[in-house]
């Protein structure tokens, strides 16, 4: 039997240099391209924008993300 940490990285694995949606606590959403990721979940990722109020989009470039943060992670 494979240990959720497996399938968890399976999973990032494959979404390696892909569009993905991240949701963090606090209710924030976060969208970029998946550059890196560890065996905590913390993840580096380009083209950053978070979704504010409306349709408004804030430009973040390279960020660093920190796994104990992160509530949902979907490809696009």
């Amino acid at each position: 039997m494979s240990s959720p940490q497996n399938n968890q990285s399976n999973i990032l694995q494959s979404s390696l240099h892909k569009d993905i949606i991240i949701k963090l606590k606090g209710k924030r959403t976060l969208q970029g391209k998946l550059k890196s990721f560890d065996q905590y979940m913390n993840l580096t990722l380009e083209n950053a924008t978070e979704a504010l109020e409306g349709d408004k989009v804030n430009e973040m470039g390279e960020i660093f993300i920190k796994g104990e943060n992160i509530v949902i992670i979907a490809t696009k």
